[in-house]
């Protein structure tokens, strides 16, 4: 049994020239495998050497010991012969002897003969058992050489002179150099390890210690790089004396570029992680599934998804609280603690649970179910709260990884506040606009606003003259008078009424939703429009679908998206010869929505200016503002419908747009 470590065996064992030849071989020879043409003549050689002794021996008047010469014949053998075939070579040898001396000497027992004979007798058997003994030594280090071929590391020994003495398969294959140009050759130079490591340094601790270890960069025979990691030992002989040195060399060359793409990846994690304006959670919701999928199993939650959760949440006290609870390994960044107003991570992580205002069940309940399903995202509009208590709308979106039977949740949270705000502040900046656009059109209806005021001041004034008339009769017609007057009343009240729809046209005020005819609104502006359309030569025709359901929105904003759509139409067919036609048409488009189309006859739109017939100063006449159809956009969007082109069969164009009934908005 060999119960040293197979390396210092092997150079320990014989010499260390035979140590280097075992390292030449670039795989141990077997006992077994087939006879070289050496080992041919070194038998032959055996064979002659035998019957050459044998004859001297026999018939030559010799009087010394030349059996002993045996001895040769075996030694020579034993490049052919092991073991049992060796021993009984030497019987062979013996039975030669015996027979030789038999021949010469007979039975007689002279002392000087028979000395001679013992004497090659035991020559015959130390030389059997030196060479058995060298053959099994052999046999150990062929055997521990070929432990070392076995595995991936690099393994070498060199001397105390830096001389390679053994280099096994490993080190063949990771440097790319063969070991018949290894042996004997410096490794520091021979792998350039000097270019990269403070070698004397390492070589004093080594003899200090008796070991090293730690990281080195080679280079291969083609010139390439690679990091090991090296272990150094000192072998020492019976006195204590260093005599040779061990390295085994690991490739961690792809796991260092692992690593270092890894080191990368985490430093490029960190940076967005930490420089992202929007609120980063980071999570392990393990315990919050496992949580979930008890509760189902024994039946206390009523199902999967999230309106039973939400219900559940409702009713079970502390069930939110207590999955917040089971949330491990929680990473925040500084953004979602700036938005919380919490004082540190740790005091956001530690009352996270404040942050759920009663509105947040439904889309927190939307997340559970993703994470009990099977689901990698969810995101959803949610209603958080400071830590001061104030509203804190935000947009959360989730991703939910699964590994190692672990559920981690990456969320992000965006402050929808400044997005608010914006919103808020357009939404007053398109109403300005509007003002002014109202302001504006206004401006060229001089003469229809008189003209309206004017019709009811008229008859207010020629019913005063005729109820004056009818009292100063002989007899007063009270009767008569009665009448005048009431008709006055009714003037006065219609003047009323087209005065306050002015000044609601121009008046800056927020917008009032409420449920409108569009019939009637189509008849409203159609009055207020009348006389500038006559004034252009343009004829206006009317058609309204009846039973039209009512939409829900701003009486005045929509009655200016209908005036910009008939002025505009009305200019469009300015110079254009023949009829000038407008047409409302006003139909259900389907069962939530009512449309709405403004057709002129005029000379219609270009394809070039159909997609940006809508963008903010976009005009095609040489005084236009280009705001009239891109405030009549934004209005009918934020009423929840949307307004397009078309380009009819026939001369013209057509703009329509649409919007929900105030059921369908309702809804």
């Amino acid at each position: 049994m060999v119960t040293e470590s197979p390396m210092p065996s092997a150079v320990g064992a014989g010499s260390r020239e035979r140590a280097g030849r075992i390292g030449r071989r670039a795989r141990p020879r077997s006992p077994d495998a087939g006879v070289t043409r050496g080992e041919i003549i070194q038998a032959i050689l055996a064979l002659v050497c035998g019957v050459a002794i044998f004859a001297v021996d026999t018939f030559t008047p010799l009087g010394s010991a030349v059996a002993v010469l045996y001895g040769i014949v075996v030694m020579l053998a034993s490049g052919v012969s092991h073991g049992w075939q060796l021993v009984r070579l030497a019987y062979v040898c013996i039975l030669l002897t015996v027979t030789s001396y038999l021949l010469v000497h007979g039975v007689s027992y002279g002392t000087a003969p028979f000395l001679r004979f013992i004497v090659s007798l035991s020559a015959i058997f130390i030389a059997t058992a030196l060479v058995l003994r060298n053959q099994a030594s052999n046999e150990a280090l062929r055997a521990q050489a070929a432990l070392l071929d076995l595995t991936h590391d690099a393994i070498f020994t060199r001397s105390l002179e830096d001389r390679i003495a053994f280099w096994n398969r490993g080190a063949e294959e990771l440097y790319g150099c063969p070991a018949a140009e290894a042996l004997g050759a410096s490794p520091h130079q021979l792998l350039h390890t000097e270019d990269t490591a403070d070698v004397p340094a390492i070589s004093a601790e080594l003899l200090r210690a008796g070991h090293w270890e730690g990281e080195l960069t080679h280079r291969r025979r083609d010139g390439a790089q690679v990091v090991v990691a090296s272990r150094w030992a000192v072998r020492y002989d019976e006195s204590g004396r260093p005599v040779e040195i061990l390295e085994s060399n690991t490739d961690i060359t792809n796991r260092k570029r692992a690593d270092a793409e890894l080191r990368r990846s985490e430093a490029r994690y960190r940076a967005i992680f930490e420089g992202a304006r929007v609120g980063i959670w980071s999570a392990d919701y393990t315990g919050v599934k496992a949580r979930l999928n008890e509760l189902l199993a024994a039946g206390e939650l009523a199902g999967p998804c999230a309106p039973e959760i939400a219900a559940h949440a409702r009713t079970a006290e502390g069930f939110m609280p207590d999955l917040l609870g089971r949330i491990t390994d929680i990473e925040v960044n500084d953004a979602l603690v700036r938005m919380s107003g919490a004082r540190d991570r740790a005091d956001l992580i530690a009352r996270v649970d404040q942050m759920l205002a009663p509105e947040a069940t439904a889309p927190f309940s939307g997340l559970l179910q993703a994470l009990v399903g099977q689901d990698v995202a969810y995101e959803a509009e949610t209603p958080f709260r400071t830590f001061a208590g104030e509203p804190l709308p935000t947009w959360m979106s989730v991703a939910i990884t699964r590994s190692d039977g672990r559920d981690r949740l990456l969320i992000t949270v965006t402050d929808l506040r400044p997005r608010r705000h914006a919103e808020e502040a357009l939404a007053r900046a398109r109403e300005d606009l509007a003002h002014a656009n109202r302001l504006a059109t206004f401006g060229e209806f001089t003469a229809t606003i008189a003209h309206e005021v004017n019709q009811p001041l008229a008859a207010i004034s020629a019913n005063g003259a005729a109820a004056l008339r009818w009292l100063d009769r002989p007899e007063p017609q009270l009767g008569e008078t009665r009448a005048a007057l009431e008709r006055i009343i009714r003037d006065g009240r219609r003047a009323s009424e087209i005065v306050a729809g002015i000044r609601g046209m121009l008046k800056k005020s927020d917008p009032q939703y409420a449920r409108l005819d569009i019939p009637q609104l189509i008849d409203d502006v159609a009055r207020l429009v009348q006389r500038e359309l006559q004034a252009r030569g343009a004829t206006l025709k009317v058609r309204t679908a009846p039973d039209l359901p009512a939409v829900r929105g701003d009486h005045v904003q929509l009655q200016q998206v209908l005036i910009n759509l008939l002025i505009n139409g009305a200019q469009a067919m300015a110079g254009t010869p023949g009829p000038r036609t407008l047409e409302v048409n006003a139909e259900l488009a389907d069962d939530e929505h009512v449309l709405v189309q403004v057709r002129d006859s005029g000379a219609g739109i270009s394809e070039e200016n159909m997609g940006r017939l809508f963008g903010a100063f976009f005009t095609t006449k040489p005084d236009g503002m280009g705001m009239g159809l891109a405030i009549c956009r934004s209005t009918v969007e934020a009423h929840g419908g949307r307004i397009w082109a078309e380009r009819p069969d026939g001369p013209g164009a057509l703009i329509a747009f649409s919007l929900p009934t105030a059921q369908a908005a309702a809804a």
